[in-house]
């Protein structure tokens, strides 16, 4: 049970619970025409015991409270003079008379008294006053003017966390009673005896047959041990819309504030990105059978594994990256939302090699498989609908084509010759005119470039560069090149070159389609990271920075916490414009992953997944790394550099 944080100020019609002050034991205070008392409360009766160290604010007295002063067998009623933590009581209509005085809150005329014993009533229907209570018990003994009251009840907390709710009643596992017609004793420590007609209920109602709003509510009851618990039912209406058992062995005292909620509310759910057919657990509290969940207006599978937990299944017919909000209707309630979650789909891949030899180097024109490529590195797809691709490799550094969608066939676009050996193109991406811009990985101050002619030439870009490694535009036509030894992101706005500073060796980059990020992979970190475009902050979003231990299957992590996954050299990245999906290549665990984003489409929060892969061993996609992109015709092509083939990835039917 959650247990009350500390109460601001609770607004009551009577002294209870008050902060003590300094009695004043003065001689008698007189006044024409009767005896009048000073009232505060006794030194210890300052605090209800929520947890240790934890206090409440003061509660003063008000001018409309009376208090009943008794001895023999009078009673009479008195009133308080003034507001505050201390005030006088005067008579109503008639002075008390006497040396030995009783006082009980509030005034009670049924009330009477004998040999030091109150008998009076705790209502067993106490009106519901919000962030306050309308009933409770005090009482006090003097021989001279000044009452030190002591209070006789505890305080159940109820909060309503639900519209409707009319009623609701308290009561004990085994017959306790907790309010009604009660003796009690006046002593240092006030004391209560059961009388023939005390309650074993008692109920907090909205005042004039109304509903109570959701908010804080208190109800007194007669302290004592609740061994076996306590059951809180809850109405709206006439109908009993709720039960909720406490079964702990708890024992309420004098002054103290026992926390509880009725009706229901969810306070979480996990994971918060998901997928058709897996389980989103929901937390809360006042779950009952019947409880039903749905999800985009459509009724989900769900469990009530307890009245704090439900499981709910991930129903089909949902769209992918987009958030999801879940409805639980407990019966007898309102509808409460969740926070959001955000459902993803990720097909099953296969894999088949479309162009190259598998395992055998070369660069020979030819359809399909019957060709020979050397260390293919970039990819992507040229204006022309043909896949452009570089060979890295210092004898046959090279820019081929391959027609996938036609022909298959593979030529060799610009030759070893023409791009001159030793150079490695590396990384690569189209501009918006169509020319492909290379990263050389061996030259210092050069960048590459062929046109979609077949021109190509060399360009300086940026002076004493250790090994560009890949290149991306942004949807404005701002370049980025990565920078792999001398760990520098540039950033080339058409007029001048902006030089970051990295802490990793970054080899990878690309940006998403709104251009309000760029994702860069490392493969000295272990880790993706991503830079705000707009304000350069660069952050992790997925990896533990784990090294990879060769020949061992990486662990995809915590879903909403890509940073508890395993990333290895991260070779190639595309960010898939329909999605907002982060598909990447990872070098050590020989795999094609992704990184889904998470609500929002943030992809900190999202999960890390195997697209396609054998997940170790130099699988199809071999160790030495390459890059990917996504064709017109939907399907992932991806450079098997350490293979010499290039691979089609697509959805198994």
């Amino acid at each position: 049970m959650t247990i009350m944080k500390t109460i601001k100020y609770l607004a009551i019609a009577a002294a209870v619970l008050a902060a003590s002050s300094c009695l004043n034991e003065s001689a008698e205070l007189s006044q024409t025409g009767g005896k009048v008392f000073t009232a505060a409360f006794a030194e210890g009766e300052t605090k209800a015991v929520l947890k240790p160290g934890v206090e409440t604010s003061t509660v003063e007295w008000e001018t409309t409270d009376h208090v009943s002063i008794l001895a023999g067998e009078s009673n009479w009623d008195y009133a308080a003079q003034t507001a505050g933590t201390a005030t006088t009581l005067k008579y109503v209509s008639e002075s008390a008379q006497g040396d030995n005085f009783y006082a009980l809150y509030p005034y009670d005329a049924t009330a009477t008294l004998a040999d030091g014993v109150i008998t009076t009533v705790l209502p067993a229907e106490q009106t519901a006053v919000p962030g306050s209570f309308s009933a409770h018990m005090a009482v006090a003994y003097t021989e001279t003017n000044a009452l030190a009251f002591k209070n006789v009840c505890g305080l159940v907390r109820v909060k309503v966390m639900s519209e409707g709710v009319t009623k609701v009643v308290f009561e004990g596992k085994n017959d306790e009673y907790v309010a009604g017609k009660i003796d009690v004793t006046v002593a240092v420590e006030p004391a209560w005896a059961a009388t023939a007609e005390s309650s074993k209920t008692v109920a907090l109602v909205a005042e004039g047959g109304k509903t109570l709003a959701m908010g804080d509510y208190y109800l007194a009851t007669l302290p004592q041990r609740f061994q076996s618990g306590f059951t809180v039912k809850v109405y709206c209406g006439e109908t009993l819309a709720q039960t909720k058992d406490v079964d702990a062995d708890l024992t309420l005292q004098r002054c103290q504030i026992v926390p509880g909620k009725v009706g229901f509310d969810v306070e979480s759910i996990a994971p918060t990105i998901a997928t058709v057919g897996e389980t989103i657990t929901v937390t809360g509290y006042g779950f009952t059978e019947g409880t039903k969940v749905k999800i985009n207006g459509a009724e989900a599978t769900v469990s009530v594994t307890s009245s704090t937990s439900l499981a709910v299944t991930v129903p089909a017919g949902l769209e992918k990256a987009t958030d999801y909000k879940l409805s639980v209707e407990v019966p007898g309630f309102d509808a409460v939302e969740t926070a959001p979650f955000r459902y993803f789909y990720l097909p099953v891949y296969k894999a088949e090699t479309v162009c190259g030899t598998s395992g055998t180097a070369g660069l020979e024109e030819g359809t399909g498989t019957k060709c020979k490529i050397h260390s293919p590195y970039f990819i992507g797809e040229g204006s022309d609908g043909q896949l452009w691709f570089t060979c890295a490799h210092k004898t046959s550094d090279a820019i081929c084509k391959f027609d996938y969608a036609n022909t298959q066939a593979m030529t060799i676009f610009v030759s070893a010759a023409e791009v001159t050996d030793a150079t490695y193109p590396y990384g690569g991406a189209f501009d918006a005119s169509g020319n492909l811009h290379i990263a050389l990985k061996s030259s210092a101050t050069q960048l590459g470039k062929v046109t979609p002619e077949g021109e190509y030439s060399t360009y300086d870009f940026y002076t004493d560069m250790g090994s560009p490694m890949d290149i991306c535009f942004d949807k404005n036509g701002i370049k980025y090149v990565a920078e792999r030894n001398k760990q520098w992101l540039l950033i080339d706005n058409g007029t001048s070159v902006e030089k970051i500073n990295l802490d990793f060796r970054i080899i990878s980059l690309d940006a998403d389609k709104d251009s309000k990020y760029l994702y860069m992979g490392s493969d000295s970190k272990f880790k993706i990271f991503r830079m705000d475009i707009a304000t350069r902050e660069i952050v992790a979003v997925a990896g533990d920075g784990t090294k990879p231990v060769s020949g061992t299957a990486s662990s995809y992590g915590t879903r909403g916490n890509p940073l508890t996954a395993n990333v290895g050299n991260v070779t190639g990245l595309y960010v898939d414009p329909s999605d907002g999906y982060i598909y990447y290549l990872d070098q050590q665990y020989c795999t094609m992953n992704v990184l889904i984003p998470g609500v929002g489409g943030d992809a900190a929060k999202g999960v890390v997944l195997k697209a396609y892969g054998t997940n170790f061993n130099n699988g199809f996609l071999g160790s030495n790394g390459g890059q990917l992109t996504k064709a017109s015709d939907g399907n992932f092509y991806v450079t098997a550099n350490g293979k010499h083939k290039i691979g089609k990835v697509y959805v198994s039917e």
